[in-house]
């Protein structure tokens, strides 16, 4: 809402639900996830000690509701019939609110010098509930605590379209719910947040009269207590605090306008990261990992590729990633290698009687039928006879299609009010 030209106020809602079945050699894992966010802002803008300035102050909340539950899985007592599920011999409720609340400031300190500055409050609750305890009615509570997050940047213009800009903040990151539990489904209270203070320096940059677009930065992230999963069973990790890392690297990005007119238009764009992430201090079960890469995280990462665009709603997108290789423990005596991706999609938008938006897309994935895993599992351990199950495979080529509707109900161009509804099938 825009009460004037000098305030206004941002508000949204959100939800998100998870349903999640499992079956796994060991048990059959059913979870059930259901979350709702707040989050309001109000924006002003004014002179400070002359200074043009633009306020932010809001607060955001978030509550979630997470089940999870553990079944025998019986296969073994009829052979090739697949999972059978069996008893429940495990069920586990917790809810979870965090709430922050904020303020940020920009400031024009002189013609070309701008600073920017913020700084929130955060607190984050649990309460949890074990239904396989005599007393199914206890429940546990914990707190993280009350965490202050300040932010601090400049940012200056040497050049018409070219800019040097530098910043440090503090952040941090809560476990996750499955991080928090213990082996016997309880909370973990020696469990930290992950706290990080970052520096960071960068230019950006419009050549050829903003055709060509450059961004490059260099960052350093000191993270405490860094939060990785140890895994004490077949079926079970927990999270432990790992002491300290460095996150060090380098992010770049280039866009191209090389063909834009009325008619068509062609943008080619590259970008990646290189990475140097390690441990500074973390020692587990008495052996000494300090000096060491973190896992899963790949040494080098870039992409590129183009998009097209035609004035008759024909669109083309094209994505070449490479992904170098990435440690798969915190000894560093295993690597996943290097990989390639290659994917394509052509979307085509039409609009019937000016209410109806259709959008038709078609796409092919991993067009050079790459074998790679999509995610890795640190430090894992294989059981009996089995192997360790590091990698979760990529899906190999495959082809997808979709069909997207927006449908506008009412418009009210003179204050730029537009209602749709709208129907997504892919």
């Amino acid at each position: 809402h825009l009460f004037s030209k000098n305030w206004s106020l941002n508000t949204s809602i959100s939800t998100s639900m998870k349903n999640g079945y499992e079956a796994r050699p060991f048990d059959i894992l059913e979870d059930k996830s259901l979350s709702f966010g707040f989050r309001s802002k109000v924006n002003h803008t004014t002179k400070l000690f002359s200074f043009p300035t633009t306020f932010s102050m809001g607060i955001e909340s978030l509550s979630e509701n997470y089940d999870f539950s553990l079944y025998e899985n019986l296969y073994k007592l009829e052979p090739g019939q697949g999972s059978i599920q069996g008893n429940r011999f495990n069920e586990i409720n917790q809810k979870r609110s965090n709430s922050n609340v904020f303020l940020q400031m920009n400031m024009q300190l002189i013609d070309k010098l701008y600073l920017e500055s913020g700084l929130a409050y955060n607190s984050t609750n649990y309460q949890q509930k074990d239904f396989f305890i005599e007393n199914t009615t206890a429940k546990k509570s914990y707190t993280f605590g009350s965490i202050w997050s300040p932010r601090l940047g400049l940012s200056y213009q040497i050049a018409k379209g070219k800019n040097i800009f530098t910043s440090i903040s503090k952040g941090f990151s809560t476990p996750t719910v499955a991080e928090t539990l213990t082996p016997e489904g309880q909370i973990n209270t020696d469990l930290k947040p992950e706290i990080g203070i970052n520096y960071e320096v960068g230019f950006k940059a419009s050549f050829f009269n903003s055709k060509l677009y450059t961004e490059v930065s260099f960052y350093n992230m000191l993270v405490e207590n860094l939060l990785v999963a140890r895994r004490i069973a077949e079926d079970q990790y927990m999270g432990i605090n790992a002491g300290k890392s460095s996150h060090q690297g380098i992010e770049y990005l280039i866009n191209y306008k090389w063909i834009t007119n009325t008619n068509l238009q062609i943008l080619p764009y590259f970008n990646g990261t290189i990475n140097h992430f390690t441990f500074t201090d973390f020692i587990d079960n008495n052996n000494d990992f300090s000096g060491n890469k973190l896992p899963a995280v790949p040494n080098i990462q870039w992409n590129l590729g183009f998009d097209l665009k035609t004035n008759f709603g024909l669109n083309l997108n094209t994505n070449y990633g490479f992904f170098g290789k990435m440690p798969m423990d915190d000894a560093n005596s295993k690597y996943a290698q290097k990989y390639q991706l290659l994917n394509a999609k052509i979307t085509y938008n039409f609009i019937i009687q000016k209410k109806l938006k259709v959008e038709i897309n078609t796409g092919m994935q991993n067009i050079l039928n790459e074998k790679y895993a999509s995610s890795i599992l640190p430090n894992a351990v294989g059981f009996g006879s089995t192997a360790p199950r590091y990698y979760y495979p990529g899906n190999p080529r495959n082809f997808y299609c979709g069909l997207q509707l927006a449908y506008s109900l009412f418009s009210r161009h003179h204050n730029n009010l537009v209602y749709q509804h709208t129907l997504k099938n892919n």
